[in-house]
């Protein structure tokens, strides 16, 4: 029995037989390809999936007013790269 990839494999199908009695028989495969529910492709799964965008999830403790807070290191470095864009510009001038 040939089945199309891209749909489900049953476990049981129907069929009627010559004397027109509904048969249900178990189905037996010698290969069960892994498809991933995202993409759909063969060979691996959803967890595998390189076409999914990973979006990471960073936790910042809130501050008084409900805002995230900066660290100490962030702040230096922000602090450093406008001093330096502004050092730029004022070469350019």
């Amino acid at each position: 029995m040939e089945m199309p990839l891209e749909g489900h494999f049953p476990e049981f199908i129907k069929f009627t037989n010559e004397k027109v009695v509904i048969i249900r028989q178990k189905v037996a495969y010698e290969w069960n390809p892994i498809k991933c529910t995202h993409c759909r492709m063969l060979r691996h799964t959803r967890e595998e999936c390189r076409k999914i965008v990973s979006q990471t999830q960073e936790w910042r403790a809130k501050t008084a007013q409900g805002q995230p807070k900066v660290s100490n290191n962030r702040q230096k470095y922000m602090g450093y790269m406008m001093r330096r864009i502004s050092n730029q510009f004022q070469d350019i001038l």
